[in-house]
């Protein structure tokens, strides 16, 4: 939000909208790229438990 705040001021506002928006977007696809997997072992079970969402990008992360 901040960077499209400034972009505005330096930029033409139509392109410090797309700023914006494409700096969302980074941030999106980064952080639901990498779930959080918790495993846990307790006796004979093991349990992995992953937070976040799970999609196509996020594959290597959940197979390790």
């Amino acid at each position: 939000m901040a960077l499209t705040a400034v972009a505005t001021l330096v930029l033409e506002l139509q392109t410090a909208i797309y700023a914006g928006v494409l700096a969302s977007l980074f941030f999106y696809l980064k952080r639901t790229s990498q779930p959080r997997v918790l495993h846990s072992v307790d006796a004979d079970e093991e349990v992995l438990r992953i937070e976040g969402s799970i999609f196509f990008g996020a594959c290597a992360t959940c197979s390790s």
